[in-house]
């Protein structure tokens, strides 16, 4: 029998109305709280289970809706590049995760890394957008910080019960790897070579100078980084698998191991 509010233990029902009106977010809660773990736990797969592929398939709607709002802006800036990035690695996570969710069969525990990684994700996507993208005017965009912010609490209760899922590269995140390494360089070059580096490294304050200098090797060390991931996945050691869904958190799984420190 699936699990209701009639057959959940009394005390269960009484944390769901007293904390949340949403139930599908809250049962997902309440897995969390040890006192009422064991009343709870012969619906943990199913109740689980469920709440998992409702969040990820709405999530997936919101951030591909908002990768869509993204991508047709043109010419777009860097900080619009990097929100449009997100959306699109967030969607790309989120369409793995459905297909993977379904084939558990009750048992999540392969979700966890990709559910935390949603999780930065959201959280990311929603301050750079309150930091660097709304305007006044900008309702179509504002509104994504709170839609996107509002699954944080139940992605991160379910990957409590979640283990790291390995997926092999796809040649389209490759493509789109390498497309965002070259963008990178682009801005990287272009803001090595500004006027501005240019006059503060005139100037005679030894404290500015220095501050300036570092951030003159900090962005060549970028340079290097992204140099070194273009000519690592070149490399035989690399692997390709076309068709496969992959969850990729950072520059740093492109790079060998000799090379991470670096960043």
């Amino acid at each position: 029998m699936s699990p209701t509010f009639q057959t959940l233990a009394p005390e269960i029902i009484i944390l769901v109305l007293e904390n949340l009106s949403d139930s599908a977010t809250l049962l997902a809660a309440i897995l969390s709280c040890r006192h009422v773990h064991n009343a709870v736990k012969p619906y943990i797969p199913s109740v689980l289970k469920s709440i998992a592929i409702s969040q990820i398939i709405s999530l997936l709607y919101d951030s591909y809706a908002l990768y869509k709002i993204l991508r047709s802006v043109h010419p777009a800036p860097i900080d619009l590049r990097d929100l449009r990035d997100q959306a699109r690695f967030l969607t790309q996570t989120l369409v793995a995760l459905v297909g993977v969710a379904h084939y558990c069969a009750g048992d999540l525990l392969p979700l966890e890394l990709p559910l935390q990684q949603c999780d930065i994700q959201c959280t990311s996507i929603a301050l750079n957008i309150a930091d660097n993208i709304v305007q006044p005017r900008d309702s179509a965009i504002k509104s994504w910080a709170n839609t996107l912010s509002s699954y944080n609490m139940t992605f991160r209760v379910v990957t409590v019960k979640a283990k790291l899922a390995s997926f092999p590269l796809s040649g389209d995140v490759l493509q789109q790897y390498r497309s965002m390494i070259e963008e990178a360089q682009s801005d990287l070059n272009d803001q090595i070579k500004s006027p501005i580096v240019a006059h503060h490294l005139r100037l005679e304050t030894s404290n500015l100078q220095d501050m300036v200098l570092r951030e003159k090797r900090s962005i060549e060390q970028c340079l290097h980084i992204c140099n070194g991931a273009l000519e690592f996945e070149m490399t035989k050691e690399f692997k390709v698998h076309k068709g496969q869904p992959t969850v990729i958190s950072s520059i740093n799984e492109l790079l060998p191991e000799e090379r991470q420190g670096l960043t």
